[in-house]
């Protein structure tokens, strides 16, 4: 379990008064017929490390790409940093970082 304390976790400036980095309800994506994501939800704690595991097509990827505002969601309510992933996309842009597979 990662040892965390109060005073080396730095809050970024659109995080709200409660502790959740990442807070995601129903959220939803289909591809035509194929539903990616299906009424997941998640929070996930400032100052933690969150692993999502699961198999070859579970949504993983997808979930990702919406949390960093790379595609919108069907449905959902869902901030990161306390900012809000459709409204407040162009100001998350500038809060997070992203690094893919190399290729």
């Amino acid at each position: 379990m990662p040892v965390t304390t109060k005073a080396a976790v730095s809050r970024p400036s659109g995080l709200t008064g409660t502790d959740a980095m990442i807070e995601v309800e129903d959220m939803s994506k289909a591809f035509g017929p194929v539903q990616a994501l299906a009424g997941v939800s998640l929070h996930a704690q400032a100052g933690r490390v969150l692993g999502v595991l699961g198999p070859n097509g579970a949504g993983k990827t997808t979930l990702v790409r919406i949390l960093t505002t790379l595609l919108p969601p069907d449905s959902s309510h869902a901030r990161v940093a306390g900012l809000d992933i459709v409204r407040d996309a162009v100001v998350l842009r500038s809060a997070i970082g992203l690094a893919g597979p190399g290729r």
